[in-house]
């Protein structure tokens, strides 16, 4: 993922996350980092919205616009501590660790495109994958897009 989107699924996940009690003290500990490091550097940026109800489209939406003005998807470290939180989450046994809309690992191939994902979980992720063309992803909306076929 680029990082904006990055950034965004960890902040979606993480608030998602941190409202189920089976969610472990690792998920919630690294989602307070990302949020502590990212009230410190991008004060702008309000994630109360996100927090209420993580899975409204509007509240995902609004958080983007925050996230993408304030430029906070340039920072090495936030990013570095959403894949972090996004790692945990995958690692956790919560329900949103099972949720990838596209899981791809040692694909070789020409050409790869993936778009128009919807997930409420983890958009794309790709292990050891080897393209000898294009390798393109895009119109990946994650950590929440409304009810997901399968889920109730």
């Amino acid at each position: 993922m680029d990082p904006m989107s990055t950034l965004l699924a960890a902040v979606v996940a993480g608030a998602a996350a941190a409202l189920q009690a089976t969610v472990g003290d690792v998920v919630k500990d690294s989602y307070a980092e990302l949020k502590r490091a990212l009230a410190a550097r991008f004060s702008r940026v309000d994630l109360t919205v996100i927090e209420r109800d993580p899975m409204a489209a509007e509240n995902r939406h609004a958080v983007e616009r925050q996230l993408r003005e304030s430029g906070a998807s340039a920072d090495a470290d936030l990013i570095a501590r959403a894949n972090a939180l996004l790692e945990q989450l995958l690692r956790s046994k919560s329900d949103l660790a099972d949720v990838i809309g596209v899981d791809v690992e040692g694909i070789k191939a020409g050409t790869v495109r993936i778009e128009d994902i919807i997930s409420a979980g983890v958009g794309v992720r790709v292990k050891n994958a080897v393209a000898a063309g294009d390798f393109v992803v895009t119109k990946v909306r994650a950590g929440g897009a409304g009810q997901l076929p399968g889920k109730s």
